[in-house]
């Protein structure tokens, strides 16, 4: 009678542990991010899973067209632009919170070329870039009426005095990984991007960088959207954190004094 007993209290509370409802999944935060930060986000996500215990859900691409994408109501929680004018544009579509806007970055823009091109030293980007051109090779940037790489790119060659005589050579990508990527695979024989977008990156070489003052400061901002999940302040503030810019720094980017 005990056993019988014992297996009459044991078995409904073993169906109890068993059919208790467990906890539903945070849902993932969404960011939308410029694709040239795409390296050093994949370390922030480790830390803010590390953090929070909740999945990080990133969007690449230029910085105009996801702000586009946001405007017209895509459901992003955070917006990092490597343009502060498209964070800008979604302030004033009302598509963003302004008090939650921070500066954190800024870059450098580079000249490269394909490892298999022979190394040349470049004393004069004005002359060096057309006379590389003048065989038949191409110069692949972001095409500037979205990509911020792209618009920086067009303002140094305007520096330059250059533009106009090139443009027709250009080959216009959808953000500034394609044109690294025209690069590595021999299809341009030029590239302006980032200088962190050709760090370590095979088949790749620096050849000159932009002087800063031939166009405008390349600086990063992040920002909360309209429809942003509460967390976004708790995100924002890993990407402000001693952690965060130490991650930067090791990426190649300049890291600014807190805003």
């Amino acid at each position: 009678m005990v056993n019988n007993g014992m297996r009459f209290i044991f078995v409904p509370l073993a169906f109890i542990a068993l059919t208790q409802p467990s906890q539903p999944e945070a849902a993932p935060l969404t960011v939308y991010a410029a694709a040239s930060t795409l390296p050093v986000i994949h370390s922030i996500e480790k830390l803010w899973i590390l953090k929070h215990s909740r999945k990080l859900r990133v969007v690449y691409g230029s910085s105009g067209a996801l702000a586009r994408q946001i405007s017209a109501g895509a459901p992003a929680d955070v917006y990092i632009s490597a343009n502060p004018k498209w964070i800008d544009y979604l302030i004033e579509k009302k598509s963003a919170h302004g008090e939650t806007r921070h500066s954190v970055l800024e870059n450098r823009l580079a000249l490269i070329s394909s490892t298999h091109a022979k190394r040349i030293r470049i004393k004069d980007l004005s002359s060096a870039i057309p006379a590389i051109l003048a065989t038949g090779g191409r110069l692949a940037l972001g095409d500037p009426r979205h990509v911020p790489a792209g618009q920086y790119a067009r303002e140094a060659l305007r520096s330059l005095g250059i533009w106009n005589s090139i443009n027709k050579q250009t080959a216009y990508t959808h953000n500034v990984r394609f044109a690294l990527a025209l690069v590595q695979r021999g299809e341009a024989s030029l590239g302006i991007v980032y200088q962190t977008d050709a760090r370590n990156v095979p088949l790749v070489q620096i050849i000159a960088k932009f002087p800063k003052e031939l166009h405008s400061s390349i600086k990063y901002e992040v920002v909360g959207t309209r429809s942003g999940h509460r967390s976004t302040g708790d995100f924002i503030a890993i990407l402000k954190s001693a952690e965060a810019r130490t991650l930067y720094r090791t990426a190649g980017f300049i890291v600014r004094d807190q805003s």
